[in-house]
């Protein structure tokens, strides 16, 4: 997870950042870039470690203005960027039309890299605003140009010019304070002593002075942007219910940060950060361990490594691998996978692995300096930043995301790889993808509003779906407290269909892939006891009086599951909302960090 964060100031730009940092050390930030200083005098900085690092480091520079990025884990070299030494970028986001943009500016004469989209921003900014001599205005021409999920703020080197910031896709939030004017991506980090605030509209581009604003609409024109009164309290919700909501809001920038920070499928050695990763070259088996929804992304990572890689793979619940009699482990490569990197269960499995012998252990985690991260030989993190909400969204999508990586790094080493072409293409549609699945809350919430009439549903999905299928039934029974159960659709017929009738709904996953027809046949036994049907697909299906469809975007193939995981939180979100519970608390349940 990343943020940006900007402050024009008469006095003093650095002092608010700083002071945050070193207040709120539990938010986590472990990477920092920068730009600043006066216009005559810039400067640039990148800094790493804990957040007192971060806020040491940034303090000891001076300046009337500051663009900066915030990473949770690992730093992003590309996300700064100066032009000419004229033009400053910081950016968090990806560019679907790098390629195009950096061809069009290496026609135009400068040294452009579609791996660098920071620096692809810069100098787009650098030649309108040559001609326009208005920052404001380049950076609105420069937008109608960019592709993609982004949020950026720009800097020119003349006197009294404006920060700009403008976004796609990103809220960006924009406060008046005695010391000036700031603006970010995330609420909490404005100044405390705000006295008004305002959420800009998609679109818009603002260009800020340390007294007033100028904002500039999506058509070009200027426009009045109202502010509010900031009165304290909770200022994190932005314009969302609950955090649970925001947080699944925030999936696709989450990937777009993801897949811009390196590329989209590193080689092992650079996804694990490590040296010796030939010695995984003699590994002869995976085992996932993991617990909770975890355990639900290591069940769907299992088809990934098994179809990419070749190795056989066997998944864990942690908390009855650590006390089971279990054979000995040499050449399997143990992964142990924790949100939290806390969960008891879960690091005192990897800790019974090593006993039983094994020396290949990898630890993926969203906290990168956890127990479970320190006691593995390997680490991945998932880098999805802080989640409020007790139930896992974000942190989940971002799990599976991490576990494709890996299968398809593993697969690359061994020689097996599939089209890394075609699998690039699809991950770069990822998060436009994921923003067409939450544009169908509101079919999921007509959906929701019935099935929260109820008491029990169905969820159902075949192959990499029936675990999501699982994590969907998971999430209803956690914000729901409906009697949810998660079945393989080819199980139906196992017991589960003795129970449905007109007052059960059920929920599938029907991706339009080999398995489609076989899951339209176990559907049709439902519809035959005269079960109430709700379809996720991404094919051209007909709802009738018994069957309620939802078209999904078009598919990403092996991705897929991603995309479903989303639509099974929102449906379980909006079934909280109409039953009236408790969202982000919910009852008997809290961040797992202790023995199951």
């Amino acid at each position: 997870m990343s943020t940006i964060f900007g402050f024009s100031s008469q006095n003093n730009a650095i002092a608010p950042l700083s002071q945050w940092l070193k207040q709120h050390p539990e938010v986590g930030y472990h990477h920092l870039s920068a730009l600043g200083g006066q216009p005559d005098t810039p400067w640039q900085l990148r800094a790493g470690g804990a957040q007192a690092a971060l806020a040491e480091a940034l303090s000891q520079r001076d300046g009337l203005r500051l663009l900066a990025r915030l990473d949770w884990t690992h730093g992003n070299d590309h996300a700064v960027a100066l032009s000419r030494s004229r033009i400053g970028v910081v950016m968090r986001g990806q560019l679907e039309n790098a390629a195009a943009i950096a061809a069009r500016l290496q026609a135009l004469g400068y040294d452009a890299d579609a791996d660098r989209p920071a620096s692809l921003i810069a100098d787009l900014l650098h030649w309108h605003e040559r001609t326009l001599k208005d920052l404001g205005r380049a950076a609105w021409t420069v937008r109608q140009e960019l592709a993609g999920i982004y949020a950026f703020g720009a800097v020119c080197s003349d006197e009294g010019s404006p920060l700009v910031f403008t976004a796609s896709r990103i809220p960006l939030h924009l406060s008046l304070s005695i010391g000036g004017l700031a603006c970010s991506d995330d609420a909490q980090l404005l100044p405390a002593d705000r006295r008004e605030q305002l959420l800009l509209h998609d679109g818009d581009v603002a260009s800020l002075y340390p007294g007033h604003f100028d904002v500039l609409g999506a058509t070009g024109l200027p426009v009045r942007r109202n502010t509010t009164l900031a009165l304290g309290g909770e200022q994190t919700l932005d314009h969302f219910g609950h955090h649970m909501e925001k947080e699944i809001d925030a999936q696709p920038a989450l990937f777009a940060d993801a897949l811009a920070g390196q590329p989209a499928l590193p080689a092992l050695a650079s996804l694990l950060d490590g040296d010796d990763v030939g010695a995984l070259d003699d590994v002869r088996s995976v085992a996932l361990v993991a617990s909770g929804s975890s355990h639900h992304a290591a069940l769907t990572a299992r088809y990934w490594l098994e179809a990419m890689t070749g190795l056989p793979t066997q998944v864990e619940l942690a908390s009855e691998f650590r006390y089971r009699e279990a054979a000995p482990l040499p050449q399997t490569l143990i992964v142990a996978i924790s949100q939290s990197g806390e969960t008891a269960d879960t690091v005192a499995g990897l800790r019974y692995a090593a006993q039983l012998g094994a020396t290949h252990t990898l630890a993926i985690s969203n906290v990168g300096d956890s127990t479970l991260m320190r006691q593995a030989r390997w680490r991945l993190a998932t880098n999805a930043g802080p989640e409020v909400a007790v139930t896992s969204t974000k942190t989940f999508t971002a799990q599976l995301l991490a576990l494709y990586r890996l299968a398809f790094a593993l697969a690359r080493q061994r020689g097996r790889a599939p089209d890394e072409a075609a699998a690039t293409a699809r991950l770069a549609q990822l998060p436009q993808r994921t923003v067409e699945v939450l544009a169908l809350k509101p079919q999921l919430d007509d959906w929701a509003r019935h099935i929260a009439q109820g008491q029990t549903l169905f969820c159902v999905g075949r192959h990499a779906h029936f675990p999501v299928a699982m994590e969907g039934a998971q999430k209803v029974r956690e914000v729901a407290y409906l009697n949810a159960e998660g079945h393989a659709g080819g199980e139906l017929k196992h017991g589960p269909l003795a129970v449905v009738d007109r007052h059960l709904p059920v929920v599938a996953c029907l991706p339009w892939n080999r398995l489609a027809e076989k899951m339209l046949a176990n559907l049709q036994e439902v519809r035959a006891r005269q079960g109430r049907i709700y379809v996720l697909t991404d094919a051209a299906l007909a709802s009738d009086e018994r069957m309620s469809v939802i078209r999904m975007p078009a598919s990403l193939g092996e991705l897929d599951p991603l995309l479903y995981a989303v639509a099974f939180q929102l449906l379980a979100y909006r079934i909280a909302v109409h039953r009236g519970n408790s969202i982000d608390t919910p009852r008997y349940l809290a961040k797992t960090v202790l023995t199951e």
